[in-house]
């Protein structure tokens, strides 16, 4: 049952890869041009620019939205259907907090305990 949900999981990370890599791109060259204008920008803006700056910012989150999205629909663990998270915990100056994120490369589902790999 194991190398089945292996499977699975591998086909369906690829579909996520595949949903996401343009999105992935234009996040990356959205969020370039949009750092480059407004740290580049020692001297008052033209309203074309402005323009072109909102442009980009909003370019970049809408790409974050389906970025978001398309990992949510289709990168979960075949069995329990849920995303692998990770959590760690950090303790520091500012104080303890506990971040919880995707895991990219899962050797088994935290969830249910599938071998994922």
């Amino acid at each position: 049952m194991t190398p089945d949900h292996a499977t699975e999981f591998k086909e369906r990370r690829t579909r996520t890869w595949r949903s996401v890599r343009w999105w992935l791109l234009i996040l990356a060259i959205s969020g370039a041009t949009y750092a480059f204008l407004v740290l580049g920008k020692h001297r008052p803006i033209s309203q074309a620019e402005f323009v072109f700056m909102v442009t980009c910012f909003l370019v970049v989150a809408v790409s974050m939205i389906f970025l978001i999205r398309g990992i949510v629909t289709h990168y979960r663990c075949p069995n329990c259907n849920e995303i692998p998270m990770t959590g760690s915990l950090k303790v520091g100056l500012g104080g303890i907090s506990y971040r919880r994120a995707v895991d990219l490369n899962p050797t088994e589902c935290p969830n249910c305990g599938v071998m994922l790999k």
